[in-house]
């Protein structure tokens, strides 16, 4: 399955003999994409839709994002047909199920980690100037204290742990030109940071369409806090 980004301003976007259209006077620009296997169409800033382009969406079950220019959510249009009550009913029994919530979240900060080690080994094999053994090795003691994490509080604090170790051993590794200090957000201040934050803003929303395609309440989590207007399964499953 694919995502469609649209970045262009004034553009107007269609759908035509099973192709979706964008087109922007402005721009000169003109582009078609086969609408099969188009799963969500992203857009930022201004673009505009027919209503009968969203109703072929729809039908399509092709959910719709809208960006502003910077990132910022504007909401979703999306089908009903995958709802699914009896799904969303089981993750909410599972998320108040403690014991439960602990063992998903181990699992889920246990591959984060993992993951991250192995960026930063991988970063290391073409920097041979700079080592982050020592940092390699201090995110690897953090594993067996995921595993015996007694809550969900105990655990982010090892998560939080690896996650400045990561940061350093990767502000190390990365060209000069993106060079950083560690993770900042809201705003971001420097241009490392700031692609991070355009990033996980896109996979933000990939991972809510593949949540709510198979039925799940992307609102509704077991690591995260859930609050207001935040999809807090999504930030779950970002984590890895």
């Amino acid at each position: 399955m694919s995502f469609l980004y649209i970045y262009e301003r004034a553009a107007k976007i269609g759908v035509r003999n099973n192709c979706i259209v964008v087109e922007s006077e402005k721009e000169n620009l003109k582009r078609t994409l086969p609408i099969e296997g188009v799963e969500n169409v992203i857009i930022f800033g201004e673009a505009s839709l027919s209503s009968s382009c969203v109703k072929q969406l729809m039908e399509r079950d092709i959910n719709l994002t809208w960006l502003s220019s910077r990132g910022k959510f504007y909401g979703r249009l999306e089908s009903t047909r995958n709802v699914n009550i009896h799904r969303q009913r089981r993750q909410f029994s599972c998320g108040e199920d403690d014991v439960f919530c602990l063992v998903l979240a181990k699992k889920i900060v246990n591959a984060k980690v993992k993951n991250q080690i192995t960026i930063l080994r991988r970063y290391q094999r073409s920097r041979l100037i700079t080592s982050v053994t020592g940092i390699v090795d201090t995110m690897g003691k953090i594993l067996p204290l995921i595993e015996r994490a007694g809550s969900k509080e105990e655990l982010m604090g090892h998560e939080g742990i690896a996650a400045r170790n990561y940061y350093q051993g990767l502000a190390s590794l990365v060209e000069p030109a993106f060079t950083f200090k560690g993770r900042n957000r809201r705003p971001p201040r420097d241009p490392f940071n700031s692609l991070l934050s355009f990033a996980y803003t896109l996979l933000m929303y990939d991972v809510y369409t593949a949540a709510v395609n198979r039925g799940l309440n992307p609102y509704a989590s077991f690591l995260h806090s859930i609050r207001k207007g935040h999809p807090a399964l999504c930030s779950d499953l970002m984590e890895e």
